[in-house]
């Protein structure tokens, strides 16, 4: 690269004679363009808030993300770690179905269970408090350059039965990563 000394009282027109890219020490990604796959940013947010539902109704749990996308044909990959508890595993049979999450974009349901492929918290017949971490990821394809917002629901499979988000000083985590398409 060359090197132009300037003298006193000199300009330079820095749109049409600077080029190349802004090293990663003053700020910049030291990238001149973004391939497939890469994470463009990330959001995180966590829930230590104890929350509980003797409903079969979906409700939210309180943890919930925003992202917004710097393209439209960018997908956000959404992971998600959240504690379930429930304290009545002796009046179910054993690995009974006891609670259902959900992710939900917007109001939009991006990962909602069947009834055949439910997801849920299972407890046997001599355990009276069962806590569970559960793990739930999601690619999707938000189609947006708008705020988007991500959120988990919960319910119980039950009803009448108890079942807890976050229950027994559990915490509860979100992240959302943009991914250039």
């Amino acid at each position: 690269m060359a090197l132009t000394r300037l003298g006193l009282n000199q300009a330079i027109n820095l749109a049409t004679n600077v080029t190349g890219t802004l090293a990663t020490g003053n700020g910049g990604t030291g990238a001149t363009s973004f391939s497939p796959g890469k994470v463009l940013q990330v959001v995180a947010a966590t829930n230590h808030t104890g929350s509980t539902s003797t409903s079969t109704r979906y409700a939210d749990t309180g943890l919930t993300a925003n992202i917004t996308p710097s393209s439209t044909s960018n997908k956000v990959m959404v992971l998600v770690n959240i504690t379930l508890s429930c304290n009545y595993g002796q009046e179910l049979s054993n690995q009974s179905d006891l609670g259902g999450l959900k992710l939900v974009r917007g109001s939009t349901d991006i990962l909602e269970p069947t009834s055949d492929k439910r997801l849920g918290i299972f407890t046997g017949s001599n355990n009276p408090i069962s806590t569970h971490v559960i793990s739930l990821s999601k690619l999707d394809s938000p189609s947006s350059t708008s705020a988007v917002t991500y959120k988990v629901q919960y319910s119980s499979r039950n009803s009448g039965k108890s079942i807890r988000f976050n229950g027994y000083s559990g915490t509860s985590t979100i992240q959302l990563m943009e991914i250039s398409a």
